[in-house]
């Protein structure tokens, strides 16, 4: 069953105003058409009905599953007011039996769509979100004379026909995504080292576990 809101959006290119789904939240458990389109790339999007132009939406969206303790918060302004928020709202979440009991949760905060899917990936492979951020720092360090002086823009966790990889996006528009496949060697090896510290940092409210936290977690 979807839960959704209703406004109207006016098409960037012909003009025309029409109503377009908006979703505040994700019950992964119960808003399964919700989720695939989130995953095919039809949910933060609409497709003007008059000229056929498809324009992205974003907005603030809480993904919630509670079968296996994850809620992921998409939030593209959020700062330190807003994180406060938030954690607020789980406090209450957790206060009146809305998130389920017995289980270890993981909170977490994103801005972009694109890093709402990567975590949703990671959950489905059942792998760790805090390693593969890790991972991902071990292994532009070990690329970095071939990055030279280009900008990596971000770096993004993938699967196609059960492998894993990484695909590297640069800040210049000039150059093609660079591939890094994801040797689970590694995964498994920087797991066994930083497991314990990373366990010991648990925290009941929504974390910023991306790659810019990863670095300063291993650099700092």
């Amino acid at each position: 069953m979807e839960a959704f809101q209703t406004e109207h959006i006016t098409c960037p290119k012909c003009g025309k105003e029409q109503e377009v789904k908006i979703y505040p939240g994700i019950n992964a458990n119960y808003d399964t058409e919700a989720k695939e389109k989130l995953m095919h790339n039809q949910l933060f999007s609409f497709t003007c009905e008059e000229c056929g132009e498809t324009t992205p939406l974003l907005f603030n969206c809480l993904y919630h599953d509670m079968e296996n303790g994850l809620m992921v918060w998409l939030m593209p302004e959020a700062g330190d007011k807003e994180l406060q928020e938030m954690n607020e709202t789980v406090t209450q979440m957790q206060a009146f039996g809305m998130t389920a009991t017995g289980l270890d949760y993981r909170y977490r905060i994103v801005r972009t769509v694109n890093e709402l899917k990567e975590k949703l990936l990671i959950e489905q492979e059942n792998l760790d979100d805090r390693i593969i951020e890790l991972v991902k720092v071990v292994y532009l360090v070990q690329i970095a004379e071939q990055i030279g002086s280009h900008t990596v823009a971000e770096v993004m966790f993938d699967v196609i026909d059960d492998s894993y990889f990484f695909t590297v996006f640069y800040e210049e528009d000039s150059l093609d995504p660079g591939v890094i496949p994801l040797d689970m060697n590694v995964y498994r090896m920087v797991k066994e080292q930083y497991i314990e510290k990373l366990d010991s940092l648990k925290a009941d409210n929504f974390q910023d576990i991306s790659f810019l936290w990863a670095r300063e977690f291993m650099f700092s």
